[in-house]
């Protein structure tokens, strides 16, 4: 029996502002992200803090967080680091011994977080 290791990155973004502040838990959302990437497969490798030092992107914040009278501002999130093992059976393989897969369908990127 042969594996195939596939690995992915997602990206789970958070609120700031009072919005965040009041209504955004970093556990129900790390929660949610990993409950879906299971169903699809996916088992949690690592969970990184997503810091980013980008002086635009600071910027960018501050400008939106005062245009919004500091009720929303975009924030910094996570990544997930997941990895999946598909099987290939023996069983799989056609007389000509090539080998025989279904076609994957990448998952729609709107429900990875609902």
């Amino acid at each position: 029996m042969n594996s195939n290791q596939l690995n992915k990155v997602v990206n789970v973004n958070r609120v700031g502002g009072l919005i965040g502040l009041f209504g955004d838990s970093p556990q129900a959302l790390l929660d949610n992200a990993v409950k879906k990437q299971n169903r699809l497969g996916y088992r949690v490798v690592q969970v990184i803090p997503a810091n980013s030092g980008n002086i635009l992107l600071f910027i960018f914040r501050f400008i939106l967080l005062i245009i919004t009278i500091f009720f929303y501002t975009t924030a910094n999130g996570y990544y997930l680091i997941l990895e999946k093992t598909e099987s290939i059976e023996d069983s799989s393989l056609n007389q000509g011994g090539t080998l025989v897969t279904a076609k994957q369908e990448k998952p729609n990127v709107d429900d990875l977080f609902n």
